[in-house]
């Protein structure tokens, strides 16, 4: 059974002087590296358009539920796609605009200011309105095509940022040669996976690791960009690409004094990963008996436990130390204040599977760590099956239960707001969603 697919882009137009996401201040932007975008690919079996899932990521740090559901709103005015079968993606740049971030509903009040940074009305609204004709615009531009699949393994891109030091801590983005650090706390997944639909000259591009590469002040996508570039003048197709699960992962080798920074070395590991992609569609093969299918559940986070030692010693951080109130890999004292006093017992977690033939994608709304990654593939029924984090949602970091144990950035309050089974829970649920798929 053939496929039908459409693909389409858009400028989202952010605003110069428009603040900037990803670190502990208010960024300003001042210009553009390249444009941020809307990317969406729409498939269908050729005989059930009615049954067309469409896929859009975003060139944003994260996007929140609400604002999944205006785009999806917006997308059932339209009438041509089922807004349940919208798939939103944010490919995590670091150097994106700012939209709304959400960590309790009563954040505001318990800590005002907790999030630096203004989000852009205007921008807002046109990001949901862009986003969502988009989306009709892949759908209307779909055409019957075949569907070739191809994976290959890179080096020199991701880098397991969490190292395991003497004394049996674990410490996120260790210094370059650090006499304590033994190695790195775990291992990165080499996979770069290709779904390519020739006809319609259009592939997704999955691969994971943190785009927080360029830094700055000039809006961009970071390696995605080049990703894209690379890969369509290799392939004249385009590129939606899909950032997997990347919590634990970024691009810094601390074996290294010598590494670039910057926009050459987004641009090196851009080229790397486009590479590789390319390698993956030289040796990929066509599917057969293709299916699309799609599930989706909510999953319910109860938010962790802060223990009132720890709310007392933020207060006294934010009054006697605030230089070490919000340390790097330390207590970050406004997000234990707010966990330790919010009325918010839990959040929903929407849980998105998807089945292209032998290929499955498992969407959550977070920042995953790579061994969740790894259940799900170790659990689930498909020759192929990757997990794409911040999809459908943003809820932070979602380290494994061992992590919470080990310590690091990843886990402090402001990172990790759930418990320490959040991530296992829903990995089982993304498996249990392929099940019903197959």
């Amino acid at each position: 059974m053939p496929l039908k697919a459409g693909f389409a882009a858009v400028d989202l137009q952010p605003p110069l002087g428009g603040s900037m996401p990803g670190y502990f201040t208010d960024r300003k932007a001042t210009g553009f590296i390249d444009p941020i975008q809307a990317k969406c690919i729409v498939i269908s079996d050729s005989a059930r358009p009615e049954e067309a899932v469409a896929v859009v990521a975003l060139d944003l740090v994260a996007i929140g539920r609400d604002e999944c559901d205006r785009i999806r709103k917006a997308v059932a005015e339209g009438g041509k796609i089922r807004p349940e079968r919208v798939w939103i993606h944010a490919t995590h740049t670091h150097t994106g605009p700012m939209v709304p971030r959400f960590f309790t509903t009563d954040v505001g009040a318990l800590f005002p200011g907790f999030y630096p940074g203004i989000v852009d009305a205007d921008f807002l609204n046109r990001l949901i309105d862009r986003t969502a004709k988009c989306i009709a615009e892949a759908g209307t531009n779909a055409t019957t095509t075949s569907l070739k699949i191809g994976q290959s393994a890179i080096s020199g891109a991701a880098m397991y940022r969490r190292s395991r030091l003497k004394d049996g801590t674990v410490q996120t983005n260790a210094p370059r040669k650090d006499a304590r650090v033994v190695g790195p706390a775990g291992e990165v997944d080499p996979a770069v996976t290709v779904l390519s639909m020739p006809e319609a000259k259009v592939s997704l591009v999955i691969y994971g690791i943190h785009p927080d590469i360029i830094g700055g002040t000039l809006y961009s996508a970071d390696y995605p960009a080049t990703v894209a570039d690379e890969f369509h003048k290799g392939s004249g197709q385009n590129v939606v690409f899909l950032n997997a699960a990347c919590g634990n992962i970024n691009h810094v080798d601390r074996s290294r004094d010598d590494q670039a920074k910057g926009i050459e070395e987004s641009r090196r590991i851009g080229r790397v990963i486009a590479a590789g992609a390319l390698e993956a569609l030289g040796k990929a093969e066509t599917a057969e008996g293709l299916p699309v299918k799609l599930a989706a559940r909510d999953v319910l986070s109860r938010l962790r436990v802060v223990p009132e030692a720890d709310v007392k010693e933020a207060y006294r951080l934010e009054n006697e130390e605030p230089q070490k109130a919000r340390a790097f890999n330390g207590l970050f004292a406004p997000a234990a204040i707010v966990l330790g006093r919010t009325r918010d017992r839990e959040h929903p977690a929407k849980i998105m599977a998807m089945r292209l033939g032998p290929v499955g994608l498992v969407g959550m709304p977070g920042e995953i760590f790579v061994e969740l990654a790894r259940e799900v593939q170790h659990d689930a029924p498909l020759e192929i099956v990757r997990t794409i984090g911040l999809s459908n949602g943003g809820m932070g970091y979602i380290p494994t239960a061992e992590a919470f144990t080990q310590g690091g950035y990843e886990t402090g309050y402001r990172s990790a707001r759930y418990r320490p089974e959040t991530g296992h829970a829903w990995a089982r649920a993304g498996v249990e969603l392929l099940r019903g798929l197959v």
